[in-house]
C-alpha cells in the first residue's frame, strides 16, 4: 500500500502460519554503499534475490536501483534497496 513518498506497507499472503518477518528499509547510494561494507565486515552473508544463494552480490537488474537481502540466524529476512518499487494507487 502506498502512503507517501516515504513510507509504503506492502503485505504478504500465506496460507500457513509462520514467525518469521521481513524488514525492507530504502537507503541513498551512498548508505547503500555503507550497508553493503557493514555486511562484508561483519562477516554477513548477503544476496542478491529474496531466497537465492548467497552470492554477495546486489540486484541491479530490477526497479531502476539496487536491492540487496541477508537472513538474521532467528529466520528474520531483511532487504535494503535504493528505489522503491511500491506503485503510487
Amino acid at each position: 500500500m502506498f502512503v507517501n513518498e516515504a513510507l509504503a506497507l506492502d503485505f504478504d499472503r500465506c496460507d500457513v502460519d509462520f514467525p518469521v518477518q521481513h524488514f525492507c528499509f530504502r537507503l541513498d547510494d551512498a548508505g547503500f554503499d555503507r550497508l553493503i561494507g557493514r555486511l562484508g565486515e561483519r562477516g554477513i552473508a548477503y544476496r542478491s534475490t529474496p531466497h537465492g544463494p548467497v552470492d554477495r552480490s546486489s540486484n541491479t537488474q530490477q526497479h531502476s536501483g539496487r536491492i540487496v537481502y541477508w537472513s538474521e540466524p532467528d529466520g528474520h529476512d531483511w532487504e535494503a534497496l535504493t528505489q522503491r518499487y511500491a506503485r503510487q494507487a
